[in-house]
């Protein structure tokens, strides 16, 4: 380190008179002390602050975390350098969730999430998984889509599923058709028909037709809609033609390997009286199953059992949390399981989403699962990760509302009566600088008490204004110090997990979605270190560091 002696204009001065007059006391002595040295010059604030270490070099206790954005973390050089710097673990804010993850066939994509892993192993951060079971941030359209009413319509097709009946009233036009029956190649169900065609007629559809009547004349000037599964044992040919006074002629759809749906919409000429598959274009096996003829004007809408929304809903959890744990167990060794599940207005209930309007981002799980929803959830996570990951459960106003956090250490001791096991529970402590201090002191108190792991989750404090002062900035630093301080002194060393502090920057762009106009950050918008780095990194090192630095100036 260079270190550059500067000596005041009042020191000179001093050396100055002592050469006039030997009775005059050198300025800038102490007759105790001996000289001053510019190493005790006071230092300002903002200099002190900027010659703080990173923060990870004062988490000699336990990891400092911080929640972020993925494509931030990605795509802003400054950003990452901060969060690579600075913190031993991330946890993703949004990308991470079922409504990023799953897609509207209740797939998962991977993509994006494993180029940020591979990002984090490079930089030698670990990853904390948030979060699996919430009620937002969820694929609602999916998961409203696989419980919403069934639709059916008057089908004139008197046996188009060929399962109770067969083939019964499926007849052959034409053609040397080799076979028609019934098969166990079924597009839904146990049972199919197979046709098996010799025709080959490049233009002679009609060479093969499959024919059965419709259970009445369709209406003139309707529009009806024809519907059904087909696959062939290899690349082949269909056409849907009408039988009557005057027919009607689909045009050529192909066939393959793979089920595929095919549809006709026509307008009646009111002569139609049935129709036929033409097959005879190219030679080969084929399946049909589920075929329909109706008039969408016929529809009815048929609500599903709760026992069946019940099934369906614990089948999409167990798909979604299977494969996500599963796939990133490698890399992910603790997860939020289940986030906020308790309701702020009746906190010794879970929430719910009865009565309200929900938006596609929105599904309430519990609705449909009951109270053990987060009984499964546990239980699949434990299932499919590794056996030594730590399962957290998550809410926020728990240093608010101490009902709140006495009804979810209720709830945690009700998911364990039913045999899951709970590792640890996350406060998140989004607060302001007037929080009340002794309410978190309780929270504390309360949450050390259940022996579990506790961890600060997501932790922001805002000054309620985009535009803080200096004594804004100083409570803010006195809060967030404050906060790490009672952690430390209310959970035993044992049990305290992290700390995760919630988002980077005050810069607007990170806040478009969450506390806007505030400044709840450690970094300012520019990627300044606030009062608030100081404060955090004094309650993680249990003292003032600054104490420690001298007033030599540093370039």
């Amino acid at each position: 380190m260079k270190v550059k002696f500067i000596y005041t204009i009042a020191v000179l001065v001093g050396f100055m008179f002592a050469s006039c007059d030997d009775q005059i006391m050198e300025w800038g002595k102490d007759p105790d002390h001996g000289e001053v040295t510019t190493a005790e010059l006071p230092l300002q604030l903002a200099e002190k602050i900027t010659r703080y270490d990173v923060l990870k070099s004062y988490a000699k206790d336990f990891p400092i975390g911080i929640g972020m954005g993925l494509d931030e973390y990605l795509s802003n050089q400054s950003y990452g350098k901060i969060v690579n710097q600075n913190f031993n673990q991330i946890t993703v804010g949004y990308a991470m969730k079922h409504g990023p993850m799953v897609g509207s066939t209740g797939a998962l994509n991977y993509i994006m999430v494993d180029s940020l892993m591979r990002t984090l192993t490079r930089n030698n951060l670990n990853c904390f998984g948030h979060c699996l079971i919430w009620h937002q941030n969820q694929n609602g359209t999916y998961l409203n889509g696989i419980i919403a009413p069934t639709v059916s319509y008057t089908n004139l097709i008197g046996n188009g599923t060929f399962e109770a009946s067969g083939i019964t009233g499926w007849s052959k036009y034409n053609g040397s058709t080799d076979a028609l029956s019934l098969s166990t190649t079924a597009y839904q169900g146990t049972g199919g028909m197979k046709v098996v065609n010799l025709e080959s007629n490049a233009s002679g559809q009609w060479k093969t037709q499959i024919h059965t009547n419709f259970s009445s004349t369709l209406v003139s000037g309707t529009k009806y809609i024809l519907s059904f599964y087909i696959r062939s044992e290899a690349a082949g040919s269909v056409r849907c033609s009408t039988t009557g006074t005057t027919a009607q002629y689909q045009g050529d759809q192909t066939t393959g390997t793979g089920w595929s749906k095919i549809t006709w919409n026509i307008t009646s000429n009111g002569t139609e009286n049935g129709f036929n598959f033409d097959l005879g274009k190219v030679a080969g096996t084929y399946y049909i199953d589920n075929v329909m003829v109706y008039n969408e004007g016929t529809a009815t809408s048929v609500e599903l059992a709760d026992t069946t929304k019940t099934r369906i809903i614990g089948n999409a959890m167990q798909s979604w949390i299977s494969n996500m744990v599963t796939h990133y167990k490698d890399k992910v060794k603790a997860w939020d399981v289940v986030n906020e599940p308790m309701s702020d207005s009746d906190p010794a209930n879970l929430k719910t989403g009865k009565g309200t309007t929900q938006s596609s981002d929105n599904f309430y799980w519990q609705d449909y699962l009951g109270k053990d929803y987060a009984v499964t959830a546990f239980k699949l996570a434990r299932q499919y990760g590794n056996a030594t990951d730590k399962l957290f459960i998550n809410d926020y106003n728990l240093e608010y509302s101490i009902a709140k956090c006495q009804g979810l250490i209720d709830y945690v001791k009700y998911i364990e009566s039913k045999g899951a096991v709970v590792d640890g529970i996350g406060t998140q402590m989004h607060i302001s600088i007037t929080n009340d201090t002794t309410k978190i002191d309780k929270m504390f108190q309360m949450l050390a008490a259940t022996g579990k792991l506790i961890r600060i989750s997501e932790l922001d404090i805002q000054v309620k204004t985009a535009n803080p002062t200096t004594d804004n900035l100083a409570t803010q630093a006195k809060m967030y110090q404050y906060v790490i301080n009672s952690f430390k002194k209310n959970v035993p060393a044992a049990q305290r997990y992290d700390v995760t502090i919630w988002g980077v920057s005050d810069n607007a762009k990170e806040h478009v979605n969450w506390i806007p106009n505030d400044a709840p950050n450690l970094w300012d918008a520019t990627y300044a270190r606030k009062h608030a780095y100081k404060g955090v990194a004094d309650g993680l090192a249990g003292e003032d560091v600054s104490s420690h630095f001298t007033g030599e100036l540093q370039y």
